[in-house]
């Protein structure tokens, strides 16, 4: 079963996902049973990146930055 992800960011930021770099990342299309990492890397020096684990479209690490 395929999950789509929509990833939207307040601030300009460019995104790893698994290690890829995409400079838009608006939706994502994973399996149920995939995990993925999401990381993302502001484009202004006042805020820091962060990196949040999904695992079958359910939020399993930094859930108050997702």
């Amino acid at each position: 079963m395929d999950l789509t992800l929509h990833i939207r960011a307040s601030f300009n930021a460019v995104y790893l996902i698994n290690g890829k770099f995409f400079e838009t990342a608006t939706r994502l299309v994973t399996r149920a049973d995939e995990v993925a990492y999401i990381t993302v890397l502001p484009l202004s020096a006042a805020l820091l990146p962060y990196t949040v684990l999904l695992s079958g479209g359910k939020v399993r690490s930094n859930p108050d930055l997702a």
